[in-house]
């Protein structure tokens, strides 16, 4: 099975929920990000390169680095689930449209993560706005839609490489 997170914008919290489900799953972790080598040094199972017959033995799950390229998107068109984590951010709205017409081109299987939602009125209130706005633009239906709080335990585990 592959699972793929991914988003086309940086700081979106791709590489942290994919930790953290490869970690939860214990699954193989593949990232495109070069620079992303904390994870490495962190967890016992990444994987430098990816083929049909690990997909087919294992459960793996790939970190797009935001990189969409031909790899990138023959990797998101064959992957069995797609989670794309959303900032609840209205200025990027118009970015993420685009990028989201092009991605459901690829791959219908796709769930949507609005990551990092802090517990203010105007965050909650941005939350509703872009969940509403996802719902009514592309048709997607609301169990596909999961709000994550924000929450530091990401950041700890990065940092004391837990």
């Amino acid at each position: 099975m592959l699972i793929s997170v991914y988003n086309h914008k940086g700081g979106t919290g791709k590489s942290s929920l994919s930790y953290s489900i490869a970690n939860d799953l214990e699954a193989l972790y593949i990232t495109n990000d070069t620079f992303n080598s904390i994870i490495s040094t962190i967890y016992d199972k990444v994987i430098e390169e990816l083929n049909d017959d690990i997909i087919a033995n294992n459960t793996v799950i790939y970190d797009g680095g935001g990189f969409f390229d031909e790899t990138t998107k023959d990797i998101l068109k064959h992957s069995d689930l797609i989670i794309v984590p959303v900032e609840a951010d209205l200025n990027s709205l118009k970015s993420l449209d685009s990028f989201l017409k092009e991605l459901q081109k690829i791959n219908k299987n796709i769930i949507y993560v609005l990551n990092k939602i802090e517990n203010t009125p105007t965050a909650l209130k941005d939350y509703e706005a872009v969940r509403e706005h996802l719902i009514k633009a592309f048709n997607i239906e609301d169990n596909n839609i999961f709000k994550l709080p924000h929450s530091r335990i990401f950041k700890n585990i990065f940092d004391e490489e837990l």
